[in-house]
């Protein structure tokens, strides 16, 4: 990994329950931050292939002009083999995997917001649960002290 970005935004896409507001503060930049970094693999892969095309094209012209009357299958060969051909294509399937590698993170960024959500959803239920347990644990202490206090009425 050779891009610092990508370093960050893959150390940064985990969270836990403890730092989530922290992450959900995070969120909209790292997103963003993700959404440039797949728009710049996609121009790159854009251009690899323009230019492999480029360089398809001039090469099959060279040959045709080199060979004269030549088959459209041995351009093909002719081209495939040639060494700027496979490097420029090497060069493209680097780009492409990038560009997919860059698509995944913005697409895990998108699952992320969503856990978020899910994980704040779930601590906010909790919390209320927990309010609930409280009122009622303070509703049957107050019960159990008006029933003892009763009683006592009553005996004296």
């Amino acid at each position: 990994m050779r891009d610092e970005r990508l370093k960050k935004l893959l150390v940064e896409l985990g969270f836990t329950e403890q730092n989530t507001v922290h992450a959900a503060t995070r969120q909209a930049k790292l997103f963003s931050i993700a959404a440039e970094y797949r728009v710049e693999k996609m121009r790159n892969k854009n251009e690899a292939k323009a230019q492999l095309d480029l360089l398809q094209a001039q090469i099959a012209i060279r040959i045709h002009e080199r060979e004269g009357k030549i088959t459209e299958q041995k351009v093909k060969y002719l081209v495939i083999k040639n060494r700027k051909y496979q490097e420029a294509l090497a060069a493209f399937n680097f780009a492409t995997e990038e560009d997919k590698m860059a698509d995944l993170l913005l697409e895990a960024y998108d699952q992320r917001l969503w856990s978020l959500k899910i994980v704040s959803n779930a601590t906010g239920m909790e919390q209320a649960v927990e309010k609930q347990l409280k009122k009622r644990a303070e509703e049957i202490e107050d019960f159990d002290r008006r029933i003892k206090k009763k009683y006592r009425e009553d005996e004296e």
